[in-house]
């Protein structure tokens, strides 16, 4: 393989799921300076999105209920759902704390928002087992909400959170919001001037990275009953860091919860719908009916909103949850968690559903999880200071080479003659 350019051998390794390339490490240290490379880690990226192979993973968030404070993450191949023996792989939380349980905040080209409290968050790179600690950076006093997202900013290749915390307004209903980013580049956060003119719907989804942007469900301002709200989608620019709104499904129902997520590579929304439930004691329950999923064909065109999927709730339960989560190679099939306790294949043309075992079942204590989609890749959580203290470091490194060449050469006796 020594016979072969740089960029053949870089375009055969690309193909390769990232725990194969991290083995290739090894083999010579032209193919580990190759590896390690930003420019490869994009190039991987760029692969595993374009084919939609190789990479995918599903994180599982799982809580200990027989050992308060051991919370651990599990993680799945894509691939191997389909298996008859699936083992879920154990994955180190950077995170690891005995009083908060560590939530995924957003996941961008293999990287992960992880936190416990908004002074305790990181980005994290499960595939190589890397992560960076966040500054610390105050709310204010007495806010009402606090949210996040995370993704990669094209224009300048800069991976970026985004803070948002939201304060009471001086009208009712209305809120005021403080928005700040970090920039993985430059290693610290900063203000925006333009700040959100709406309010998120639902505090606890952080924003759907896609095309460049963050997206969330919004609206103008809060409403009771909330069946007067106009939902909307707002989308941050992490280029521009500026505000847009993105035009919705034409739906004019009522009565259901409404989400983003992506599947494969568009934009969806899926709207859950619920209906009451009568007890043999008379009492009303709200339970789960059925969850419509939209997909915007063509992103940013209104008319390219497609109902996709109808997932029908066969056994209607109290609380119970329906999340979808990704597509099948032949996206025939939608992968869904279930009540935070198991996974399902639903067919979206047929009438289907097919549960997968997932192997979790096995692990001691393990009886709801939360579930995540994220893409194995070979990012590295390096800054601009840390380049240039690697830089400084082999600059350094080099010099004592040179200078310890030097003092073998004088050491063998020889002597300069001016």
């Amino acid at each position: 393989m020594s016979t072969f350019p740089r960029d053949v051998i870089a375009e055969i390794l690309c193909r390769l799921p990232v725990n194969r390339v991290l083995r290739c490490r090894c083999v010579s240290k032209s193919w580990l300076a190759l590896i390690d490379s930003p420019g490869f880690a994009k190039l991987h990226v760029t692969y595993s999105l374009k084919t939609n192979s190789n990479n995918l993973c599903l994180l599982l968030r799982k809580v200990d209920y027989y050992g308060y404070g051991k919370r651990c993450f599990y993680s799945i191949h894509f691939d191997s759902l389909n298996s008859r023996v699936v083992t879920p792989k154990e994955m180190t939380n950077p995170l690891m704390s005995s009083e908060f349980n560590t939530k995924i905040l957003g996941s961008c080209n293999g990287l992960l928002l992880i936190s416990n409290t908004v002074d305790d968050t990181a980005l994290w790179n499960p595939s190589i087992g890397k992560y960076k600690k966040l500054p610390v950076m105050g709310v204010g006093d007495n806010p009402v909400h606090v949210n996040f997202g995370f993704g990669y900013d094209v224009a300048n290749d800069d991976y970026k959170v985004v803070r948002i915390v939201q304060f009471s307004g001086s009208e009712k209903g209305c809120f005021h919001s403080d928005v700040m980013v970090y920039s993985l580049k430059s290693s610290c956060w900063r203000g925006v001037d333009e700040q959100l003119p709406y309010v998120l719907r639902y505090v606890d989804q952080p924003g759907v990275y896609l095309n460049g942007s963050l997206h969330w469900i919004a609206s103008a301002k809060i409403e009771i009953p909330a069946s007067k709200l106009e939902l909307l989608i707002v989308a941050f620019d992490l280029g521009t860091e500026k505000w847009r709104l993105v035009p919705r499904p034409r739906y004019t129902d009522t009565g259901f919860i409404v989400n983003l997520v992506v599947l494969g590579g568009s934009l969806c929304v899926y709207k859950t719908y619920f209906v009451d439930s009568y007890s043999d004691w008379g009492d009303v329950d709200i339970v789960l009916d059925h969850v419509h999923i939209w997909e915007m064909k063509e992103y940013g065109v209104k008319d390219s909103w497609t109902r996709v999927a109808s997932l029908e709730q066969p056994d209607k339960q109290l609380g119970c949850t329906v999340v979808p989560l990704a597509y099948s190679n032949n996206r025939d099939e939608i992968l869904v968690e279930q009540d935070n306790r198991r996974f399902l294949w639903t067919g979206i043309k047929e009438d289907s559903i097919k549960t997968v075992d997932t192997g979790v079942g096995t692990l001691r204590g393990f009886l709801h999880f939360n579930s995540y989609v994220y893409l194995g890749s070979l990012v590295q959580l390096t800054s601009n200071d840390d380049l240039n203290k690697q830089y400084n470091a082999d600059k350094g490194g080099n010099k004592k080479a040179r200078k310890k060449r030097g003092d073998d050469f004088l050491s063998k006796g020889f002597k300069l003659k001016l």
